[in-house]
């Protein structure tokens, strides 16, 4: 999965200097959240779905948009 999400446009705001995925994105395959276990290195299957979203934070406590 890190290869396909190394392919994007936005690749580098998604990864650090380091390399690694960024804390502030959460990555789902197929629905799933795919942050725990080997995350860059598992595979994807043709038809798998990969969704990344930004997480949300900040804002002033008590207030609401």
């Amino acid at each position: 999965m890190g290869e396909a999400l190394r392919q994007l446009p936005v690749a580098s705001l998604l990864f650090d200097e380091a390399g690694e995925l960024r804390r502030l994105f959460n990555v789902f395959v197929d629905g799933a959240d795919a942050r725990g276990g080997r995350l860059l290195d598992e595979p994807l299957s043709a038809d798998s779905e990969v969704r990344v979203v930004g997480a949300v934070a900040g804002g002033e406590p008590g207030k609401w948009l």
